[in-house]
């Protein structure tokens, strides 16, 4: 696979629905979470874990929003700033488009799995082994990193952040999704079936829209 097949792989993506949405956090509140199964509950069908995690970055920047709302505190003990930060998801993807193609294009884990595309693996040295790990490695890193270096403000320490999957698949909680719910039906009298069938983006616009317009209704009131 090319560079420019891999990037067809993950620009195709499908956008996952709110129905969906819904069904990752819940499947989130439980105990053994892996990235496989969220990116599977959102409509992919990734090879591995890491294949997984860069399409829940993905999943979420086309279903939800390219920006990650980031809070954290500087790691200089004597500093312990707190800044928010907005994180583009775009700057996660393709950091390098100088891939090694000697090897498999994609993102893998390690060589585990993917050495039946690899010819005569079986027999290569334990240093030619080590060095087509770290070009795989290498490969995996320059198409998706979610690792964020981040530079204190006051101190000018420099920090860094590996976001965590498990915090970016919606902007709302498992009980800010069920008010909604209440809002559309409510409001619209729309069925939860209906909001399920929204993209996130197009729910929260339409819950953005139920709030101004109760809020006109509210100021013409007290008039």
């Amino acid at each position: 696979m090319t560079v420019s097949d891999y990037k067809e792989v993950i620009n195709n993506l499908k956008r996952y629905n709110s129905g969906q949405e819904k069904e990752a956090l819940l499947y989130l509140m439980e105990d053994d979470i892996t990235a496989l199964k969220t990116a599977q509950i959102l409509g992919a069908n990734p090879k591995n874990e890491f294949e997984a995690l860069a399409f829940i970055f993905k999943l979420r920047e086309i279903s939800v929003s390219d920006l990650i709302d980031l809070t954290y505190t500087c790691v200089n003990k004597d500093c312990k700033y707190q800044d928010a930060l907005h994180i583009s998801i775009p700057d996660m993807f393709w950091k390098d488009d100088e891939l090694d193609e000697a090897v498999p294009i994609g993102l893998f884990q390690d060589l585990d799995s993917i050495e039946e595309d690899i010819k005569d693996i079986n027999i290569l040295s334990i240093m030619d082994y080590n060095v087509l790990e770290n070009k795989i490695f290498s490969n995996n890193y320059k198409i998706f990193d979610p690792k964020i270096d981040i530079v204190c403000k006051r101190c000018n320490t420099a920090n860094s952040t590996t976001i965590s999957f498990k915090s970016i698949v919606s902007k709302f909680s498992i009980s800010n999704i069920y008010e909604q719910y209440f809002d559309v039906s409510y409001f619209c009298n729309m069925t939860k079936i209906d909001t399920d069938s929204m993209f996130p983006f197009e729910r929260e616009i339409f819950i953005g829209l139920i709030q101004a317009k109760q809020d006109e209704i509210e100021k013409a009131n007290k008039r």
